[in-house]
């Protein structure tokens, strides 16, 4: 039996997250390598990848909500770019488990769509639910690549 679109979205974005990615090493794995000292190590005019962790959770959110159909919510401005200036293990477990938790809960809604909702524009915004969902796969490569470079620093 063929796969719907959704069901690819879902696997595409598990296996960016904690699966076997194409590009590399998931999500997880590089978060894996990043101790608290690094999580929180400041850098001239670039985020900590603490703040990297809680801005990819922030969008992880919005989609979730927006798939959940809470066409209202929006992602606020304290919400996208959290200064973090310090931490320790336990906030940077934190961090991390609220990523992964976020991560769960969109991967479960995702279950409850079909293909037709993929081509549905996201309310008050340019583009459709197959370009969001596209988006938080490609964010999360992203961002994965910065963090990379950082714990690398």
């Amino acid at each position: 039996m063929r796969n719907t679109e959704v069901q690819n979205i879902t696997r595409l974005m598990q296996n960016v997250f904690n699966g076997s990615a194409w590009h590399g090493p998931s999500v997880l794995k590089i978060l894996e390598e990043v101790g608290e000292d690094d999580a929180f190590r400041k850098f001239e005019n670039i985020h900590t990848i603490a703040e990297l962790v809680v801005h990819m959770t922030a969008w992880k959110k919005f989609a979730l909500e927006r798939v959940s159909g809470n066409q209202r919510y929006e992602v606020s401005e304290q919400e996208e770019w959290k200064e973090i200036t310090s931490g320790d293990r336990k906030d940077w477990n934190n961090i991390k488990s609220n990523l992964t938790t976020i991560h769960n809960e969109l991967i479960g809604s995702l279950s409850k769509i079909t293909d037709q909702k993929l081509s549905e524009l996201v309310e008050n915004k340019a583009y459709d639910f197959y370009t969001l969902l596209h988006g938080v796969i490609q964010h999360d490569i992203y961002h994965a690549g910065q963090i990379s470079l950082l714990k690398k620093q």
